[in-house]
């Protein structure tokens, strides 16, 4: 990934606002990636046994000290990668200092449902390397609004971990679509990348046949496996259900990494989406 100058949160919130103006070019993948870094020291010189991977889809950032609240209650506070989406800038910030995290932010648009920014962050105590980010093919039929992935290199205790959080398009975005939304995080993350990967977010599957082309296109693709969650849905609602939408929007995919235990915290209240989470230990293998 090539390596971009940082910037401060805080500094790029106080520009949009004081333009008043929409999201633009200059804020998208390419042009400037937010990279926030609170200089949180290292957990460790000894590589980890397991690494805990979290993904949480805060509804549009709007209850973050209750998201806070929710990764206590369940038990996720300790993370080594949190992967986000529907972010805004001050919602990271508050995440980040409330953990004690390192923070890669960058935000896709600013969403017409309450004119903020709105993108995806990866948090972990672990250093930053480098980060990246890919604006997906397909934007809002309607809106125009684009989706991302954020992708980011961390250094676990001397072993390079390609993190990446992802937001795809609703179903208001053709089925295949997403799916080259999704071959699209494969071919700039993935693709020519050796080491261990983690891949989590909102790929707002909303069938079954969505999930199961979403598993082959990765597997086939690069040897990306999915984190086999328990049953149930990873967002508070099912009203679909009748139509044929499921209600198992968010996923982890894993390559070089092995799942152990994982969940979907169905305790949070903080948000239409469940945090979902895995155990993962190191893949034995070449």
């Amino acid at each position: 990934m090539t390596r971009r100058r940082p910037f401060l949160i805080p500094v790029l919130l106080l520009l949009v606002l004081a333009c008043g103006c929409t999201i633009d070019k200059s804020l998208h993948p390419g042009r400037a990636n937010v990279h926030t870094t609170w200089a949180a020291p290292s957990p460790s010189d000894v590589r980890p046994d397991s690494l805990l991977v979290v993904s949480y889809n805060i509804q549009f950032s709007a209850n973050v000290e209750g998201a806070l609240e929710d990764l206590h209650k369940i038990g996720l506070f300790k993370p080594d990668i949190l992967l986000l989406q529907e972010m805004a800038p001050e919602g990271v910030d508050t995440i980040a200092h409330a953990l004690g995290l390192n923070a890669v932010y960058q935000p896709a648009a600013i969403h017409p449902h309450h004119q903020q920014l709105f993108g995806n962050a990866i948090l972990t105590p672990w250093p930053v390397i480098d980060h990246d980010i890919v604006i997906l093919p397909h934007p809002h039929p309607w809106s125009g609004q684009d989706r991302i992935a954020v992708a980011c290199d961390l250094d676990i205790a001397g072993q390079p971990v390609r993190a990446i959080s992802l937001h795809f398009a609703t179903a208001v975005v053709a089925a295949d679509q997403r799916l080259e939304q999704a071959a699209a995080v494969l071919d700039t993350f993935v693709t020519g990348w050796d080491g261990p990967v983690v891949i989590g977010g909102d790929f707002n599957t909303s069938t079954k046949p969505d999930i199961q082309n979403l598993r082959k296109l990765y597997r086939h693709r690069e040897d990306v496996l999915p984190v086999h969650l328990p049953q149930g849905c990873t967002v508070r609602w099912n009203i679909g259900r009748p139509l044929g939408a499921g209600c198992r929007l968010d996923h982890i995919f894993l390559r070089g990494l092995r799942a152990g235990s994982s969940g979907i915290g169905t305790r949070a209240v903080a948000s239409d989406h469940y945090p979902i989470w895995a155990r993962v230990g190191w893949d034995p293998a070449p």
